[in-house]
């Protein structure tokens, strides 16, 4: 559809966690896509936790997204398995 309406203001959100579940190859499509989206947001699966709470690689995940063309914002989009200061844990672990 972005193909065909060809307009530069259209991106597209790339959800990490349905990608998942649906079993995409998150990875290939963020270094081939990565200029044609503008909002990433994550969880892990398959419980939409926090990051390090399922079965999704963050670490590697993150360093594809950093290597990547993509300029836009991760938003962080799950289900707090604790308390949502003490969810926020994986932030600093992942900022380092």
């Amino acid at each position: 559809i972005m193909a065909q309406i060809k307009h530069p203001m259209l991106f597209m959100q790339y959800d990490i966690y349905h990608m998942q579940m649906m079993n995409e190859h998150i990875q290939e499509f963020i270094q081939q896509h990565a200029r044609k989206i503008a909002h990433i947001q994550f969880a892990d699966a398959p419980n939409r936790g926090e990051p390090s709470t399922g079965m999704i690689d963050f670490s590697h995940l993150f360093k594809v997204i950093e290597q990547s063309d993509y300029a836009g914002w991760l938003g962080a989009e799950y289900k707090p398995s604790h308390t949502t200061s003490s969810s926020l844990a994986w932030l600093k672990h992942y900022s380092e």
